[in-house]
C-alpha cells in the first residue's frame, strides 16, 4: 500500500514538473515573440575595399558593422564582401528573388566605389578596370537598371537602399565616386527609401584607415535606437554627420515610403509619450555636450596662437567654408601642427553653433509634438506655438514650402537659409530644390 502511494505521489509531482516546465517555456517564448518585429526582415550587405589600384580603407568594417546590428534587429542577413562584376550581380538578382513572394522589409547597403556617368549611378565591383569611363558602365552595376529596376517588382512592403559610396575618385586616385560627375545622382523608386551619405553631386568621407566612415558609424548608432521610425533616424544622422565633419558632408534622402518603419521597435513603438520624453532627454543630452563642446572651442579661438597674422588673414579670405562661396561648406585648410590658425578655430566656432542651433530647433519641435500629444488626448486644441520657440523654427514653420526664394541681393544668405533647412530635415519644394542645386554651387 505505501508503495503504491509512493508511486502516484511520484507519478503527480512528475505532472507537476511537466506542467510548470511547459508553462515557463510558453513565457520565455511569448516574451522572445514580443522582442521579435511581426514581419519578415531581409537584408543584403556589401563591402568592397580590395580594389587592386584604387583601395579603400573601410568598407569592410563598416559592412561588417551594419550587418552584425541588423542581425541584432532581427534580419536575415547576406553580408558578402569585396565582390567581383560575376558574383555582384548575382547576389543582386538572388536577393531580389528572394523578395518576389515575399511581403517583407528589405534593406540593401553598399559601402565601396560608386560613380556617375551621363546621370546613372553605377557601384564598382574589386575587378573593376578603370580603362576610361565608357569602358566602366560594361564592368560596373548600374544600382537603377540591375537592382532597383527588380525591387519595384517585387512585393516587399518596405524597401530601404543605402548607399555609403562616392568617398573617393577613383579616376584621379584620390577621394569613393568617379569623376566624371561628382558624387552620384539622385534617384528614386515606388515604395523605397534611398539613403545617400553625401548629397547628390558631393563626395563622403571614407574616415581614418581600420575604422568606419562618418556615417556608417553614426548610422550604426541610430538604427540601435528603440522606437525611431526610419525617416527621423535618418534625420539624427544627417545631424551627427554634419557636426562630425564641420558640415563638409551633407547626407541625403529620398523616400517614397508608404508605410511606417523603424529599425528596432524595441518597447517604445507604443509611440506615445514615452518615444517622446526619451527623443527629448536624448536631445537634452546632446544639446549640454556640444554647447559644453561649444565654450571649450571658443576658448581655444580666443587662445593666443603663434600662427602670423598674414597667414590668418589669408585662410580668412579665401576660405573654401566662407558663405559666398555657396553650397556646402568644403574643408577647412589644415591647421599648422605648432598651434591652430585663427581661422581654423573660428570655423570650429562656427561648426559647433550651427550643430548646437540644429540641435535647439529639432529639440523645440519634441517638445511641440508632446505637447500637442497631450493636449490631444485631453481634448484640447493647440492653436499656437510655445513662446519659447526659437525664431529660426518660428520662421521655418511660417515659411510656405511651395514658395521659392527669389535670389537675393545676397545671394549666399538664400544659400546658407535652404542649406539649413535641408540639414535639420526639412522638405523643400521641387522649386527651392531646383534654385539650390543651380545656385548655390
Amino acid at each position: 500500500m505505501e508503495h503504491r502511494a509512493a508511486r502516484v505521489f511520484r507519478f503527480a509531482s512528475f505532472l507537476f514538473a511537466l506542467c510548470l516546465l511547459t508553462a515557463v517555456t510558453g513565457v520565455i517564448d511569448a516574451a522572445r515573440a514580443q522582442s521579435r518585429p511581426a514581419e519578415k526582415r531581409i537584408a543584403l550587405v556589401i563591402g568592397n575595399s580590395r580594389y587592386p589600384k584604387i583601395p579603400l580603407g573601410n568598407p569592410e568594417n563598416d559592412a561588417r558593422l551594419i550587418a552584425a546590428n541588423l542581425r541584432k534587429l532581427g534580419f536575415e542577413v547576406n553580408e558578402q564582401l569585396n565582390l567581383d562584376i560575376r558574383e555582384f550581380r548575382r547576389v543582386l538578382r538572388e536577393f531580389a528573388r528572394r523578395l518576389q513572394d515575399d511581403d517583407a522589409i528589405a534593406v540593401f547597403y553598399y559601402a565601396g566605389h560608386g560613380m556617375q556617368i551621363d546621370g546613372r549611378n553605377y557601384l564598382l565591383p574589386v575587378d573593376i578596370q578603370l580603362r576610361d569611363q565608357e569602358a566602366v558602365k560594361d564592368d560596373a552595376v548600374d544600382i537603377e537598371d540591375v537592382f532597383l529596376s527588380r525591387l519595384d517588382k517585387t512585393r516587399s512592403k518596405a524597401r530601404i537602399v543605402i548607399l555609403d559610396t562616392c568617398r573617393d575618385n577613383p579616376f584621379a586616385g584620390k577621394t569613393r565616386s568617379v569623376r566624371s560627375a561628382v558624387g552620384l545622382a539622385e534617384m528614386g523608386a515606388r515604395g523605397t527609401l534611398i539613403a545617400y551619405a553625401a548629397a547628390p553631386g558631393s563626395s563622403a568621407e571614407d574616415g581614418p584607415d581600420g575604422g568606419n566612415s562618418v556615417y556608417s558609424k553614426n548610422l550604426a548608432q541610430e538604427m540601435m535606437v528603440p522606437g525611431l521610425e526610419v525617416e527621423q533616424m535618418f534625420k539624427n544622422v544627417r545631424v551627427k554627420v554634419l557636426h562630425d565633419t564641420k558640415d563638409r558632408q551633407v547626407p541625403w534622402v529620398n523616400t517614397s515610403l508608404t508605410s511606417d518603419f523603424s529599425f528596432n521597435p524595441g518597447a517604445e513603438t507604443l509611440s506615445g509619450e514615452a518615444a517622446r520624453q526619451a527623443q527629448i532627454q536624448r536631445l537634452e543630452l546632446e544639446l549640454q555636450q556640444t554647447r559644453k563642446a561649444l565654450e571649450e572651442s571658443r576658448a581655444a579661438a580666443r587662445a593666443p596662437t603663434t600662427a602670423t597674422a598674414t597667414a590668418s588673414t589669408s585662410t580668412a579670405s579665401t576660405s573654401p567654408t566662407s558663405p559666398a562661396a555657396g553650397g556646402p561648406p568644403k574643408a577647412p585648410a589644415a591647421a599648422p601642427a605648432a598651434a591652430p590658425r585663427p581661422a581654423a578655430a573660428a570655423e570650429v566656432v562656427k561648426a559647433n553653433e550651427r550643430y548646437a542651433s540644429q540641435l535647439e530647433i529639432q529639440l523645440e519641435r519634441a517638445r511641440v509634438a508632446l505637447a500637442e500629444a497631450r493636449a490631444e488626448s485631453r481634448g484640447e486644441a493647440t492653436t499656437s506655438l510655445p513662446q519659447g520657440l526659437p525664431a529660426a523654427l518660428e520662421a521655418a514653420e511660417k515659411r510656405p514650402t511651395a514658395l521659392a526664394p527669389a535670389p537675393a541681393p545676397d545671394r549666399s544668405r538664400g544659400c546658407r537659409d535652404l542649406l539649413a533647412r535641408a540639414s535639420i530635415g526639412e522638405p523643400l519644394s521641387t522649386s527651392e530644390n531646383n534654385y539650390l542645386k543651380q545656385e548655390c554651387k
